[in-house]
């Protein structure tokens, strides 16, 4: 299982708002909102002094996009309640994530070239977790 099923899986389990509108990559066009996309940036291998350990080090963004910013931080503050783990373990869709932590926000807005002036809400995370493939 690839780790943004476990990001998935953790945000459909404990943020009620957004239930099903969790996409990984993209969204699609007519989207009802508010939603949000998960993306794996990039993933190391951890070695230590005694060879590999097993671990991986996955960088994973999730976007938030909606109509209110505020609403929107709502959403974003419970997403990184649920994900935010930091020394937890768990085991989510076959991941056994050994530590979750959030990295970055970004807050922005995207203008609509459909003259109706009303701007879509975008909060950016990104985190960072060490995991290991059951």
């Amino acid at each position: 299982m690839k780790p943004e099923q476990a990001v998935i899986t953790l945000l459909e389990n404990g943020v009620a708002s957004l239930s099903s509108r969790i996409y990984t990559g993209y969204a699609p066009q007519d989207a009802e909102m508010p939603f949000a996309v998960v993306g794996r940036d990039s993933t190391e291998v951890d070695h230590h002094l005694l060879g590999v350990s097993g671990l991986r080090l996955a960088r994973i963004g999730v976007a938030f996009y909606g109509p209110r910013m505020l609403a929107l931080g709502v959403i974003a503050e419970a997403a990184e309640g649920v994900l935010d783990t930091d020394n937890d373990r768990t085991t989510v869709a076959g991941i056994n994530i050994r530590r979750l932590w959030i990295e970055d926000t970004a807050e922005s807005q995207i203008e609509l070239a459909d003259g109706t002036g009303k701007p879509i809400h975008v909060i950016a995370q990104t985190y960072s977790m060490h995991y290991k493939e059951n």
